[in-house]
């Protein structure tokens, strides 16, 4: 499971998204992705979401079908991991692996139930953008090395979009997620 904002959605969502499937196909038989497109509530006025939620939605999916995953969710009335945890465990009992990045899980302590999440998941999954390893446990030394990993922001998508760089920031995104650069222009 791997949710976020994708505000917008870029390359190195999909990069990642990819190799960490690779990934845990070496350790379990089925693996199905859901993508989950959150509103994620910033306390941070500059990282509050700048396109629409279901904008950011259908981005995501189009991508998300693309690459031949058939889970992208968009979850509107749960603005917490636990809630959308709990809203994929009604339809399954498989196994739950949270994906989410080295920044988010340095603050893992403190977000909201984070010790029902826990016990509600069978791993967590840590990726470090800017190294490109990718740990399958919060405390567990397992660590692969994802090659040829882009390390690109959303941050950085908006801000060059915001200075006029358009062509640029599409060189960082799907064609699907062309449309939502229009809403970062100020």
């Amino acid at each position: 499971m791997f949710g976020g904002a994708f505000d917008p959605i870029h390359n190195g969502h999909i990069s990642n998204v990819i190799n960490v499937e690779k990934t845990l196909k070496n350790y379990y038989e089925d693996v199905l992705v859901y993508l989950i497109v959150s509103q994620i509530k910033h306390f941070n006025e500059d990282k509050k979401q700048k396109a629409p939620q279901m904008e950011r939605y259908l981005a995501t999916k189009e991508v998300a079908w693309n690459l031949g995953f058939n889970y992208c969710a968009l979850v509107e009335q749960t603005p917490y991991m636990i809630d959308t945890i709990d809203w994929i465990l009604k339809g399954t009992s498989d196994d739950i692996i949270l994906l989410i990045g080295r920044d988010q899980a340095n603050n893992f302590d403190k977000w909201f139930r984070h010790e029902d999440i826990l016990a509600s998941i069978s791993k967590l999954a840590i990726f470090d953008g800017e190294t490109g390893k990718f740990t399958l446990d919060l405390y567990d030394e397992t660590t692969f090395i994802v090659e040829n990993h882009p390390n690109i922001r959303s941050t950085e998508i908006r801000n060059l979009v915001k200075n006029g760089l358009i062509e640029e920031a599409k060189k960082l995104v799907p064609e699907a997620a062309y449309d939502l650069l229009n809403f970062y222009k100020e």
